[in-house]
């Protein structure tokens, strides 16, 4: 995969971080599967999640996402996908896009805001 081309979606489930997600270094990205949240800015997105494993995407998800893995949507939002990037530089990616997600909604997405 070349640098920031990010993977297709897969589902945010046991099955599909198993199958997908890599055992590398990864930025990850997550959003709902149907519809949209609402921010701050009065904007809605589907986004809801970034974050960069260091070590092991699959291990990341695996529990930062238990819940979710051991029941889709127990988070009260829905069913869940998720998509990858590796390569160089991509943690310098990651954070461009955070600035740009919180300066266009006004907040950080709804699972990296602290009392989430």
């Amino acid at each position: 995969m070349s640098l920031k081309q990010f993977s297709s979606w897969f589902p945010l489930d046991a099955d599909g971080v198993a199958a997908h997600a890599p055992e590398g270094a990864a930025a990850l990205q997550v959003r709902v599967a149907e519809g949209l949240i609402e921010y701050a800015s009065g904007q809605a997105s589907a986004m809801v999640f970034y974050c960069y494993a260091s070590d092991n995407a699959r291990e990341t998800l695996q529990k930062l996402f238990a819940d979710e893995l051991a029941e889709p949507g127990a988070r009260g939002h829905g069913e869940l996908w998720f998509r990858y990037i590796q390569g160089d530089e991509v943690l310098e990616t990651l954070k461009r896009r955070m600035h740009k997600f919180q300066s266009n909604f006004g907040e950080f997405p709804l699972f990296n805001q602290p009392d989430k």
